[in-house]
């Protein structure tokens, strides 16, 4: 009986150590458009999206943070929204003969991790745009 309550322990000393050491698997953030699928075409050609993002990070460094939307490869900065928490913007083209548009939001930002700062990011999944007359 002693053995086990022995091995139970190490088990859990080892566990222990390996979430500790894996934080970003606890890591939890999600990024939610905010665009409709669809927009009335206007003569500029250039349509707003918005998303908000979200991390539980704690080690999270806010003043690092720089979100691009992502055409193909081509990537459109964008802007936090004045007053609106963890809300960003911006304007995107949009082909009129194409009528629509596939993008994701990207997020890049760096965390405290043991004796220096790392970078990491976080991509969305892919969303589409209509554009109808």
């Amino acid at each position: 009986m002693i053995r086990f309550w022995k091995n139970l322990a190490l088990i859990s000393l080892v566990l222990t150590m390996f979430l500790g050491c894996n934080s970003r698997s606890l890591t939890k953030s999600s990024i939610t458009n905010l665009t409709p699928p669809t927009l009335t075409a206007n003569e500029s050609g250039l349509y707003m999206v918005e998303c908000y993002w979200r991390s539980n990070q704690q080690s999270l460094k806010e003043d690092t943070i720089k979100a691009v939307v992502r055409i193909g490869t081509e990537d459109f900065p964008m802007r936090k929204t004045p007053k609106l928490p963890n809300r960003w913007e911006a304007l995107i083209p949009v082909d009129p003969a194409k009528g629509w548009i596939e993008y994701r939001f990207k997020f890049d930002y760096e965390y405290a991790a043991i004796l220096e700062r790392r970078k990491d990011s976080r991509l969305s999944e892919p969303f589409q745009l209509k554009i109808v007359p």
